[in-house]
């Protein structure tokens, strides 16, 4: 993580670039978790009782809209996400914001504080080592 954090900091986000938080995997590609009944979801993570995880099945194949969907979590916050100054470092994925069979904004947002103190303690670590002589390059 102190590496990434390098990265960005030798070219810095621009509010004009594009950058979406969307969480750390490509829902289906990176893994795909299949019930015995046939049915997949994004990965083993995320709650088999909500149907807003279900991206597919067996017999019918993947359900591009319901992927485009979970790729695309970041929308049901953009609001608040848009001026956040750690949207660069959110990894807040799909998983376990569910509310009865759809993805709830507010369980979203509820992990912002968390992701905010855990994007700091990198930070201040980051810069501890760069002051005790500490390359990344």
């Amino acid at each position: 993580m102190k590496q990434e954090i390098h990265e960005k900091i030798k070219a810095p986000y621009s509010r004009g670039k594009t950058c979406h938080p969307s969480g750390p995997c490509i829902a289906g590609a990176v893994r795909l978790f299949v019930t015995v009944e046939g049915v997949f979801y994004p990965c083993e993570r995320v709650s088999e009782t909500c149907n807003a995880y279900v991206i597919g099945n067996l017999q019918d194949g993947f359900d591009i809209e319901k992927i485009k969907s979970l790729l695309n979590v970041g929308a049901l916050t953009a609001e608040q996400c848009k001026n956040c100054w750690a949207i660069e470092y959110c990894n807040s994925c799909a998983s376990g914001i569910d509310d009865g069979d759809k993805l709830c904004p507010e369980k979203r947002l509820a992990r912002c504080n968390d992701i905010k103190k855990g994007c700091e303690l990198r930070m201040i670590e980051y810069c501890t080592l760069r002051e005790m002589g500490c390359s990344f390059e």
